[in-house]
């Protein structure tokens, strides 16, 4: 890997995870107005590792969704940067759609694959649609975040 595609995939990285911000804003609106339950990061890893009836139990599932989300978020990042490095200019524009691709791979693909949660096209309504909006935010700030050359 050279040195530019690494640099590349770090500041993408960086971008990424800070965009989690922001769309972590938006499951936190969404739950507030009942369109969500439980925030999705912290309920994919439920489904994971099983239920947890301990209250300290449950915290610390949601500290570590929070932070494989950050990851995830992250390596997607990562992944756009090293796919657009000529598209400096519309990375604005290609960031949001890039957050519908995260989000179809994600909630139609390997979620339901896995049985962690049904597909997109199946879920609530309500919460589907925070969802997609929660990625396509997501995008837009890593977009924003990755447009600049360094």
């Amino acid at each position: 890997m050279s040195s530019s595609i690494l640099a590349r995939a770090v500041r993408g990285a960086v971008a990424g995870a800070t965009a989690t911000v922001p769309m972590t804003g938006v499951f936190l609106s969404a739950r507030a107005r009942g369109a969500i339950d439980t925030l999705p990061p912290t309920l994919i890893l439920q489904r994971l590792v099983g239920p947890t009836r301990r209250r300290d139990r449950s915290a610390e599932v949601t500290r570590w969704a929070m932070v494989l989300h950050v990851a995830y978020g992250a390596g997607a990042g990562a992944a756009f940067a090293v796919l657009a490095p000529g598209a400096h200019g519309r990375r604005a524009v290609l960031g949001p759609v890039w957050g519908v691709i995260v989000w179809l791979i994600s909630y139609e693909g390997w979620l339901p694959a896995a049985g962690i949660l049904p597909p997109a096209h199946r879920d609530r309504p309500p919460r589907a649609r925070a969802i997609v909006i929660a990625h396509i935010v997501w995008g837009g700030a890593l977009g924003l975040l990755s447009r600049r050359r360094s």
